[in-house]
């Protein structure tokens, strides 16, 4: 058995200061286990990761999306196999994007995770969240035409078109003028 408090300390320390975190359209929970028997309930979080031993050795995670419980409760479903532990910020931060790309802020009750997973389909969302995800964070890059965040950290915020990534650059999804927010 993996320990995965580094890892879990490594994702609360990150999404502190990650400005996606503070566009999401409600509470969004992140469970890591490496344990044989399912002991955070890793299918029932928003994000899921399971940690264990590759072939090799190293540290690989198993991603599992879009569980919830509540009024209609839900198992997460697997998007990614083998994931290498040194990818795991940017992944989280795809699957981040992807969610307040699809997410729903008009009714709070349906602002979920689950919900636009079950909507476009977990291959459609897999498609995506891969689209999104880069070898480094698209957050890390300098575009030209952005301007610092106010955070201090290096997200940038953009209403144009950034030739270093293949989707707007670094932009949270309030600036979206087709998103309604929530009242």
């Amino acid at each position: 058995m993996i320990d995965p408090r580094p890892l879990t300390e490594i994702l609360r320390q990150w999404s502190t200061i990650n400005p996606e975190f503070l566009f999401l359209p409600r509470k969004f929970k992140i469970a890591i286990c490496s344990a044989e028997q399912d002991r955070a309930t890793i299918m029932m979080h928003d994000i899921g990761l399971y940690l264990y031993p590759g072939d090799d050795g190293q540290m690989l995670l198993r991603v599992i999306v879009g569980g919830g419980l509540g009024r209609t409760p839900i198992l997460g479903l697997q998007i990614r196999e083998g994931l290498p532990w040194q990818h795991l910020l940017s992944y989280v931060e795809a699957v981040l994007r992807v969610y307040n790309r699809h997410g729903r802020r008009d009714n709070k009750y349906k602002a979920r995770i689950k919900i636009p997973v079950k909507a476009v389909g977990i291959e459609a969302f897999a498609r995506e969240t891969a689209l999104w995800r880069t070898p480094t964070s698209i957050s890390a890059h300098a575009c030209p035409k952005t301007r610092p965040s106010p955070v201090g950290c290096r997200a940038t915020f953009s209403r144009t078109k950034c030739r270093a990534t293949p989707a707007w650059c670094c932009r949270p999804n309030r600036a979206l003028p087709h998103r309604r927010v929530m009242q």
